[in-house]
């Protein structure tokens, strides 16, 4: 099912106040998500990739 940059993002932070997601859509239906949440002077990062490339 497809679904757009936007909504991914939004159903991404949902519930994170302050939370800022950084995507990267490339062709082939690969990706990269950075989602960093700060809160004070402490930080924390999610990372993660993907890509439709079979690996053997």
């Amino acid at each position: 099912m497809p679904i757009s940059p936007f909504r991914f993002a939004a159903t991404l932070l949902h519930r994170l106040d302050g939370a800022r997601a950084d995507l990267a859509l490339y062709p082939g239906r690969s990706g990269s998500v950075d989602v960093v949440l700060r809160e004070g002077s402490a930080a924390a990062l999610l990372q993660f990739s993907w890509s439709d490339r079979l690996t053997h």
